[in-house]
């Protein structure tokens, strides 16, 4: 990644773009199209980038582009965004993090980063921060907004 002197974010150049995406051919990389950018972090969505999303597809709040219908499918789901490969397991608000999870994507509607499953079913999802999980004493909970599993951290 390289950051100009305005402090934008430059994803490095990519010879090959995926799937769903087609390649800019200008002198300067762009920004893209979000299924819900409210959802999606900074860091993603102000990311200038060599491959934007094909006719017909728009990012979702992880950065991968997606089709219009699979966008509209979590129109009405607050706080959820269409993921092509999200866990089995989602994390839900006061449960115990699933220990025997397999590693299989599930196509369909997942809480945004940020966000977790409510177990009461009022929403959908609500934001992990106002559920944060019993930690040992002497530690405090951090929420990992990327790949990582949100985890009590040591003593501070």
């Amino acid at each position: 990644m390289v950051f100009a002197a305005t402090g934008a974010q430059y994803v490095e150049y990519r010879l090959q773009c995926d799937s769903n995406e087609v390649r800019v051919w200008s002198y300067l990389p762009r920004l893209d199209r979000f299924c819900k950018p409210w959802l999606t972090l900074g860091t993603e969505l102000f990311m200038y980038r060599w491959c934007l999303c094909k006719e017909g597809y728009v990012r979702n709040a992880w950065g991968d582009c997606i089709s219009i219908r699979e966008c509209m499918s979590c129109a009405n789901e607050r706080h959820a965004d269409f993921n092509a490969c999200s866990t089995a397991c989602p994390l839900v608000c006061g449960k115990p993090e699933p220990q025997s999870c397999t590693r299989q994507c599930e196509a369909g509607c997942a809480c945004a980063p940020g966000y977790i499953l409510d177990p009461w079913g009022k929403m959908p999802c609500i934001p992990a921060a106002t559920c944060p999980p019993k930690c040992p004493r002497y530690s405090s909970f951090q929420l990992c907004t990327s790949n990582c599993e949100p985890k009590c951290n040591g003593p501070l």
